[in-house]
């Protein structure tokens, strides 16, 4: 099952429920079949991801220029794809109990009220946002679904996969015990050309002009 309505979904990637269609006297930074995404846009969320860095204890203004420009431009791709796969889920459905289901297991995953509150603070959200990005990550989650082709696994890849792994930890290991979790990567492997692909037939469908 494809799944990918994580934590870093829901408090930091989708994005598009607030800043896709910025601020109109902004300087556009790009626009995506005539939709505007705007340097404020870009600059908000480049600020978050320095601020991620720096609370791992990375200063970004000493990586130099090329890696914070590097930060810039994945940050408008990033939210060139966001545009792009909110349009293409648009039209798929999930209901209240799915959303919740969702929101619930996030919410479990701190240890108290108050720490859930202060992350969804850290991150400009309240629960109700929060559910609408999980509503819209879920949709999301259909579409690609719907359009990715069956993933499927053989022995041979299974075998090289455990002797890659097992050389690397250099340790003895039953491929018996390991071959679920083997599995369960080169699947992941697998979905994650599948998405990439997809969303590379978007942006070659799409319109998009880059203006920075």
């Amino acid at each position: 099952m494809f799944k990918r309505t994580l934590l870093m979904f829901a408090l930091g990637l989708l994005t598009l429920v607030i800043v896709a269609c910025g601020n109109n006297n902004d300087e556009a930074a790009a626009i995506v079949n005539e939709e505007v995404i705007t340097v404020s846009d870009v600059d908000q969320q480049v600020d978050n991801t320095i601020a991620m860095y720096a609370q791992q204890g990375i200063d970004v203004s000493e990586q130099g220029d090329e890696f914070v420009e590097m930060i810039k431009q994945q940050t408008l791709d990033g939210l060139i794809t966001e545009i792009l796969l909110v349009k293409a889920a648009q039209s798929y459905t999930v209901s209240e109990e799915e959303v919740s289901e969702e929101y619930n297991a996030i919410k479990a995953g701190f240890e108290t009220e108050e720490q859930f509150n202060e992350a969804l603070k850290a991150n400009n959200l309240t629960s109700e946002t929060l559910k609408e990005r999980l509503e819209q990550q879920l949709k999301i989650d259909q579409f690609f679904l719907a359009n990715m082709s069956e993933v499927a696994v053989t022995e041979e890849e299974l075998q090289q996969l455990f002797e890659e792994y097992t050389e690397m930890i250099e340790e003895e290991l039953e491929f018996e015990e390991v071959k679920v979790a083997l599995e369960q990567e080169i699947v992941q492997q697998k979905q994650d050309e599948e998405v990439g692909k997809i969303i590379q037939q978007l942006k070659e469908e799409a319109e998009i002009e880059i203006l920075i």
